[in-house]
């Protein structure tokens, strides 16, 4: 018998919608940059399930795509800081380094987040995977007894994150592309 505490938690993990810096490779962390036309019909071609909720970080870029997903439904949207984008540091607003750019690029190709966290006061691993985690156990705690879907509406490092965290096998070496879902079913 599956009780409220061992039911899985049905998540739709969604990138937002492209924006004008993804397209120019320009790095956004906590700033913002608009989606574009291409970014509002990546979310608005798809034939989404009646979720329960639709949680989002609290950066323009993801809740402009919340409120795309949500306008056929309605459905609550929750803005939640724990799923904003890692924080870049002095990386913001600046194209996406290269090996051309040294050690600095060489850290980020690696995904070294200790050596981009000293070179460019990026977000240390550690640190957005506590807030994954804290993101977690509330939503865990208030749809226990839902049994309705959960989109999830954040960034690509975010769900890169909690997917090597939780589903290893699942996860690709490259960020989900802009407007990509991943539903599964989340049971610690």
């Amino acid at each position: 018998m599956m009780t409220a505490s061992t039911k899985p938690l049905e998540l739709y993990l969604i990138r937002h919608g492209q924006t004008e810096w993804n397209v120019a490779d320009k790095m956004q962390g906590w700033l913002d940059s608009p989606l574009t036309a291409r970014g509002k019909s990546q979310l608005d071609r798809v034939c989404w399930p009646a979720f329960g909720a639709i949680y989002c970080s609290d950066l323009g870029r993801a809740m402009a795509s919340a409120r795309r997903i949500a306008r056929r439904q309605k459905t609550l949207i929750i803005a939640d800081a724990r799923l904003r984008e890692r924080y870049f540091g002095t990386l913001q607003g600046k194209a996406i380094p290269t090996t051309a750019h040294g050690a600095l690029g060489c850290a980020y190709q690696q995904r070294d987040w200790l050596q981009l966290h000293a070179l460019a006061q990026v977000e240390p691993e550690a640190t957005l995977w506590a807030r994954i985690q804290s993101w977690l156990g509330s939503a865990r705690k208030r749809h226990r007894f839902d049994d309705r879907p959960i989109a999830v509406v954040t960034h690509g490092e975010w769900i890169h994150t909690f997917l090597q965290h939780y589903q290893p096998a699942r996860q690709a070496s490259r960020l989900f592309a802009n407007g990509q879902t991943l539903a599964l079913n989340f049971k610690e």
